[in-house]
């Protein structure tokens, strides 16, 4: 697939305006353009033009010097959606998971599905089965599916909104690539599930973690013995999976009591329940985008102006991610789990990898967090990215122009996976699998 391009973001606009006429009618819609056009067609032309042209490239700061121009406005806009438009639900529009899809599909149509392969993308849904309450994107090879067993299956948490908010259909672009290029770098029949949660802003923990574990039993019940299972997630959904590591490792008596009383356990069914979550074994590898280590407590935030995630926004997404409940502080924030005993316990088995930008305003908490798990002798490997602000690898994706760019994160991904799961992984030797590519030099330092 080419670089979004203005058209695309023209496009992107287009598909806001019709699904805010939809569901809030013409004079909502007329409203909100009167209330909010002033950023659009004054302000963010102004700060553009005063920061990106008229004032010399020394003086830009460290993220404008490396940024498109297309990032630098997408991150500007990201600026003003988090401090105006998050809690009005017209402004909620702009990050809804209909946009992206629809985006999404006219990209695909309109360039014949170039690069993306045979890949397709499903909506799972369990209402009343075995993983009663399951809900997400399925992405998968047509080609493949039916031909080998999984040979490596992806559960992606995502960010966006806050914790358990938000739409995977804002990365399907984004995690189709990344199945292809696993299968370039060798792995013979790669799936993803990227789970989705409810929307309503009063639903709020445990239902995001017991929504994770369902996900990740359900995916053990699709590998074989010879399947590897990966976890991987940006910003809050990175937070997520550290907490659903803890939990799998040593799940909570809260949670226990909680899913006990939710999901209803029969032995003859194997469906989701306390007692399965009691069995769980470890996956395989971890890939954390961003993490937000500490949701509260304490965060040693840095003042950067180029970031767009802010202390509000941090305070924000905690309020409505959890009330006052009898949960360890470790469950909820996994960052100030300082026993290095309960980390060796639940690390994946072949070690994990965490990236984040040095204009990140939690970068600090970020490196306090990577040097915790330093010291129980995981497999760790560490990308800090010059330049870059939180979630770089999506920001990246959108505003890149040129593909070997905005694919760069994808590749690196994909790089490591292969390096630490194929020659454990019996299918890359038997059904000949093409032999990993060295797309990116990962062992040395770049930016």
């Amino acid at each position: 697939m080419q670089a979004f391009e203005d058209k695309d973001l023209f496009l992107y606009f287009l598909i806001a305006a019709y699904l805010i006429l939809k569901d809030h009618g013409l004079l909502v819609l007329v409203q909100f353009s009167l209330s909010h056009g002033f950023f659009f067609f004054c302000w963010l032309p102004y700060v553009f033009l005063c920061n990106r042209v008229i004032l010399p490239f020394p003086y830009h700061s460290v993220f404008s010097q490396r940024a498109t121009d297309f990032e630098y406005v997408i991150v500007e806009f990201l600026k003003y959606h988090f401090k105006y438009l998050i809690e009005n639900k017209v402004g909620y529009t702009f990050l809804d998971g209909q946009i992206f899809r629809i985006l999404h599909k006219m990209r695909s149509i309109r360039e014949i599905g170039d690069g993306l392969g045979d890949i397709s993308i499903e909506d799972v849904q369990d209402i009343e089965g075995n993983h009663r309450g399951l809900k997400g994107l399925f992405m998968y090879s047509k080609s493949r599916v039916s031909k080998f067993d999984y040979d490596v299956l992806i559960l992606y948490v995502h960010g966006g909104l806050g914790f358990g908010m938000g739409s995977a259909d804002m990365y399907s672009e984004y995690l189709s690539i990344f199945l292809v290029n696993l299968l370039e770098q060798g792995f013979t029949n790669p799936a993803l599930l990227a789970p989705s949660f409810p929307s309503d802003r009063l639903e709020k923990y445990p239902i995001q973690m017991a929504i994770l574990l369902n996900s990740y039993h359900y995916l053990n019940t699709l590998a074989n013995a010879n399947c590897h299972i990966v976890l991987m997630g940006d910003s809050t959904g990175a937070t997520l999976l550290s907490s659903l590591l803890l939990q799998i490792s040593n799940p909570s008596p809260y949670m226990l009591n909680y899913l006990s009383n939710t999901y209803s356990y029969n032995e003859t069914r194997g469906g989701f329940s306390a007692e399965v979550v009691k069995t769980l074994k470890k996956p395989s590898y971890c890939i954390m985008i961003s993490p937000i280590p500490n949701i509260y407590g304490y965060h040693k935030v840095i003042s950067n102006e180029d970031d767009y995630l802010t202390e509000d926004n941090l305070k924000n997404w905690t309020k409505f991610f959890v009330d006052d409940v009898d949960e360890s502080t470790k469950y909820l924030s996994p960052g100030q789990c300082s026993d290095v005993k309960t980390w060796q316990t639940a690390l994946p088995t072949q070690g994990l990898l965490i990236t984040y930008g040095t204009e990140e305003i939690i970068s600090e908490d970020i490196e306090q967090f990577i040097g915790l798990l330093t010291q129980t002798g995981c497999k760790l490997k560490v990308d800090k990215q010059l330049g870059q602000v939180h979630n770089w690898p999506i920001v990246n994706f959108y505003g890149e122009r040129l593909i070997d760019h905005r694919e760069y994160s994808l590749q690196l991904f994909t790089g490591v996976l292969s390096r630490m799961l194929l020659h454990s992984t019996k299918s890359f030797f038997e059904v000949g699998a093409k032999p990993p590519l060295n797309i990116v030099r990962i062992d040395d330092d770049y930016t």
